[in-house]
């Protein structure tokens, strides 16, 4: 790990707004404990190159495994609570109205709207991961508009491809619906509930 990497590694703000939003990102991040939860309306993506990191979501533990990109609403609180190892991992945010733009698959869709945590299920598929975070960092730094488009278009590609293979991480409730998730969760509000209604019926 270059000591690059660790400088410019991001950790968790805890005097930040809660719902205030990442909007389109691609950064690295550093393991760091959160003294509380966060929550922001996009999906966020998140790969570990080494090491674990386990979140409290939706008040279970959850683990997750290097190798492997994990997504999951981050609407729903989540709080890194411990990890394992050093190495710096990758977080990509995209607003959540961008993702139901894009017309993804209604049953993945549904799982991510019903607070579930899903990650890639294809291992040759999870060895390409590391390399396209790199490329999405990249498009980021060069500061070019059509470095960016391109990125969100394979952002895009690899969630419609992860929609092919992905697997549960962790429990959840099988017969939970979007509205039910959040209406578990006392800190939404009537206007995040209604917006989830509608998402999900339109």
């Amino acid at each position: 790990m270059a000591d690059s990497e660790i400088y410019d590694a991001h950790t968790f703000d805890q005097g930040r707004p809660d719902l205030e939003p990442y909007g389109w990102t691609c950064e690295r991040w550093r393991p760091h404990l959160m003294g509380r939860p966060d929550r922001h309306n996009e999906l966020e993506l998140n790969l570990l190159r080494s090491g674990t990191l386990t979140y409290l979501h939706r008040g279970k533990r959850v683990t997750l495994e290097p190798g492997r990109l994990t997504i999951f609403w981050a609407l729903q609180p989540h709080q890194i609570v411990d990890f394992e190892g050093e190495d710096v991992y990758y977080v990509a945010t995209i607003p959540f109205t961008t993702v139901l733009q894009w017309r993804l698959p209604p049953a993945f869709v549904n799982e991510i709207m019903a607070g579930a945590m899903l990650k890639e299920g294809d291992e040759e598929v999870a060895e390409l991961d590391d390399t396209m975070f790199e490329r999405w960092l990249s498009d980021v730094d060069s500061d070019s508009a059509e470095a960016e488009d391109a990125m969100r278009l394979e952002m895009e590609a690899r969630l419609r491809r992860l929609a092919l293979s992905y697997e549960t991480v962790g429990d959840r409730d099988e017969n939970a619906s979007p509205e039910e998730a959040t209406r578990a969760e006392d800190g939404f509000s009537n206007v995040e509930r209604m917006a989830v209604f509608v998402a999900t019926h339109y």
